[in-house]
């Protein structure tokens, strides 16, 4: 994969990193947001939590394929295969979200609930 490569995300034919896409808009609508409400909601606003989760769905997403690409780019410097990326670089960070959930849950306490969760 060369390291020059476009990014066609959104508008094709720029050069903006992917970053600047993502983060003009968001700090765009932060400000707009910042500036417009002066008082916190007073009942629910339906379409602002629907925006919100969309957004946070987008972040993570972005942010997981950036760290993706991060690897890729660490295997292809190293000159790594990709089946061994798969086997050990991805697999160990798929499972980070489960160790810390499980000592968490074994700092709490409960010990029975945290080898319950490994099995």
């Amino acid at each position: 994969m060369p390291f020059d490569r476009p990014i066609v995300f959104l508008l094709p034919h720029t050069h903006f990193p992917l970053w600047f896409i993502v983060l003009f808009p968001s700090s765009l609508l932060a400000v707009l947001h910042f500036v417009i409400e002066k008082e916190p909601p007073k009942t629910e606003q339906v379409p602002v939590l629907l925006i919100a989760f969309v957004m946070s769905v987008f972040w993570i997403s972005t942010i997981a394929g950036e760290l993706l690409n991060c690897l890729e780019a660490l295997g292809a410097l190293l000159e790594l295969p990709q089946a061994l990326l798969g086997l050990t670089l991805l697999a160990w960070g798929n499972s980070v979200g489960d160790l810390v959930a499980d000592v968490a849950v074994d700092y709490s306490g409960c010990l029975g609930s945290g080898v319950s969760v490994l099995l």
